[in-house]
């Protein structure tokens, strides 16, 4: 017999574990998602297809407000005042922003309500932290 897994995942990952779980569903024994971003098909503009190109415009339009806006994403934000600093401190590591584009890109068509389905017809226990 195989052992079972206990699963925490947070947002970068919940693609590849979900789709893991769907895939091998005797072998996760539970989930936890936190702060998941479900893989929906969307449009992609053609210049985001232009690496060279969109660093820089990130650089320039996105950069100032990418790391206020997360605080878009908490409850209560006022609880976190710090985190923007906090992140841009992520956003400084050569890569992050190259990181990104490359995620929305190779994701875009990405439809995860299939293996959404099948995680959800398995009577493991799933915990969703938002």
């Amino acid at each position: 017999m195989r052992a079972s897994l206990r699963i925490c995942i947070r947002q970068p990952t919940f693609a590849v574990i979900t789709s893991f779980a769907a895939e091998y569903p005797a072998r996760v024994r539970s989930l936890i998602y936190v702060d998941p971003y479900i893989r929906a098909p969307r449009a992609i503009p053609a210049w985001l297809r232009y690496q060279p190109v969109l660093d820089r415009v990130m650089l320039f339009t996105q950069s100032s407000t990418m790391a206020s806006s997360q605080l878009d994403d908490f409850l209560h934000p006022e609880r976190w005042p710090d985190w923007p600093d906090r992140y841009r401190v992520q956003m400084s590591y050569t890569g992050f922003r190259r990181a990104r584009v490359s995620d929305a890109l190779v994701n875009a068509g990405l439809d995860q309500a299939t293996e959404l389905a099948e995680v959800g017809r398995h009577p493991r226990p799933v915990l969703v932290i938002w």
